[in-house]
């Protein structure tokens, strides 16, 4: 069983439907992402699952500003 220290760090396991429901993918998306290296994974046996904190990191790796067309922008 894992300690507490690494419980804190990794957070909740997810699969990977559960974690494509989080996100708004399917599962597929999702699967395919982690099979490209976009965020890490934990293998169980023949289950792949997602710990919470990755999928934090892949959200906040893909954030943007927001900009508005130069016509609409406040000078």
């Amino acid at each position: 069983m894992a300690n507490s220290n690494e419980a804190k760090r990794f957070g909740r396991l997810l699969t990977l439907k559960q974690a494509a429901a989080q996100l708004g993918v399917s599962w597929w998306t999702l699967g395919r992402w982690a099979r490209q290296g976009r965020f890490r994974t934990v293998r169980l046996g023949s289950r792949r699952l997602v710990p919470e904190s990755e999928l934090s990191r892949l959200v906040e790796s893909n954030m943007t500003e927001a900009s508005a067309p130069a016509e609409l922008r406040m000078v």
